[in-house]
């Protein structure tokens, strides 16, 4: 069972006070699965189902069709952002693992996974209002810029990264994902696209 109380204080935490929280749960490292059960899961599914709801209360406009999903879909997506954003995620950290020791830092992928676990909260909060028109798109991009900078905080102290390389580690580590997530879509909807897929 997840402890609301102390999830709520982590998320205050790393919005308010991260290198303290970020100290505070990499004294020890924790096991990765135990990142996923009390704070990243919590998280990703609360904000699946946020969107979830808001995508039956502003439908998608294209062309001055109405697009309302169905109980399906929603299904679908739901388990497709959980789903997904663990697989990205356990991958980026594997990265920002890798990306560490080639600056001196620690490859300990469990503190990796912390560190992404907790400094993606702002991006996790933000995207449960991401079907919202105009609005949801900039909180989005808010919430994917200030976990970036968590990162920049506290790669050094989960990582034991010099402070001096984290800037370096933070832009190869974007640049990285960037380019894995072109790859990853290519090979996803390449399939689709590709001629006589029809």
């Amino acid at each position: 069972m997840v402890d609301i109380q102390a999830l709520r204080q982590r998320i205050a935490g790393m919005l308010q006070a991260p290198e303290e929280t970020m100290r505070a749960h990499v004294t020890p490292v924790p096991p990765a699965m135990v990142v996923v059960r009390e704070h990243v899961l919590p998280l990703l599914v609360a904000s699946a189902a946020c969107v979830a709801v808001l995508s039956f209360l502003f439908p998608i406009h294209i062309g001055g069709m109405v697009l309302r999903p169905g109980l399906t879909d929603v299904a679908i997506l739901f388990v497709f952002r959980v789903v997904g954003s663990l697989v990205v995620l356990w991958i980026l950290a594997g990265l920002a693992a890798l990306l560490s020791q080639m600056f001196g830092g620690s490859r300990n992928f469990n503190a990796a996974f912390t560190l992404l676990g907790l400094s993606m909260t702002p991006l996790f909060i933000a995207e449960a209002l991401f079907p919202l028109p105009v609005l949801g798109p900039l909180l989005g991009l808010a919430g994917l810029v200030y976990s970036f900078v968590l990162m920049y905080r506290t790669t050094p102290i989960a990582l034991h990264l010099p402070q001096e390389h984290r800037g370096k580690h933070l832009v190869l580590f974007i640049m990285a994902s960037m380019l894995l997530s072109f790859l990853l879509m290519s090979l996803l909807l390449g399939p689709v696209g590709a001629p006589g897929s029809l």
